[in-house]
């Protein structure tokens, strides 16, 4: 989010547990796959999907929708690819230089859902309504409900604003 929004000079939002996010409306998304060795090192796996220039004509994605190219014109995806990878190994620095923190502190300054309503339609039915509350040191989102805090796990629930 904040590759795209240093590349815009707009605010490009992240959407809990992947999607990124443009005057309220789905950008794009990011991937990420963790494999873990035996000697507690780690790779990560990034896979980053941008509405670029699509055309208004031959998309349905079935939730509101947007693309750079609606809002700046049309993108050189060079230069925007150059920015986001500038942007992913500056942040895997910061979190080798001080861990969790740096991405929670990333994820709050662009988090999307903080502060708004937000209905949780959960695995078996079930809908929770409250507060977005940010992520916990695992990732998890946060619910500020009437009952308290919830926490919860991408695998259990899907988000939309209210």
């Amino acid at each position: 989010a904040a590759a795209l929004s240093d590349f815009c000079g707009e605010g490009v939002k992240v959407k809990w547990p992947n999607d990124l996010y443009l005057h309220d409306r789905k950008l794009g998304g990011v991937l990420c796959e963790l494999q873990t060795g035996s000697d507690a090192a780690f790779d990560v796996t990034v896979g980053v999907g941008i509405n670029v220039n699509m055309e208004v004509y031959r998309c349905e994605l079935g939730q509101p929708w947007i693309s750079l190219e609606h809002v700046f014109g049309l993108q050189d995806r060079d230069a925007l690819a150059c920015s986001l990878l500038h942007s992913l190994v500056s942040l895997f620095q910061g979190y080798r230089e001080k861990g969790k923190a740096v991405i929670q502190q990333e994820w709050l300054a662009h988090d999307v859902l903080f502060g708004r309503v937000v209905r949780a339609m959960m695995r078996d039915g079930s809908e929770v309504v409250g507060v977005g509350a940010g992520i916990d040191d695992h990732g998890n989102f946060q619910l500020q409900t009437s009952d308290g805090m919830r926490v919860v796990d991408s695998a259990d629930a899907s988000l939309r604003l209210m």
